[in-house]
């Protein structure tokens, strides 16, 4: 590619990197039957450089990308 730095997508090719991930979760029993759970995380994973990242965003050193997430649901216990 003609493109320097190339974009993220074409520098990594089929390349596997390496991800961590850090987050936790809280359960709430509101009732005898009912359940609430709340979940928070960050899945971090580290990309080489130099690249643009999908904003892009420029990028000269190695860099993490961040995925946060969030999830939070209820249950019925019997």
């Amino acid at each position: 590619m003609l493109i320097f730095p190339p974009p993220l997508s074409c520098q990594l090719g089929d390349r596997t990197l390496l991800d961590y991930e850090l987050g936790g979760g809280l359960e709430l029993f509101p009732s005898r039957g009912l359940f609430l759970r709340v979940e928070v995380g960050d899945r971090a994973v580290h990309y080489p450089g130099p690249a643009r990242d999908k904003d892009g965003t420029l990028h000269e050193d190695a860099f993490f990308g961040h995925d946060l997430r969030f999830a939070a649901g209820a249950g019925l216990r019997f």
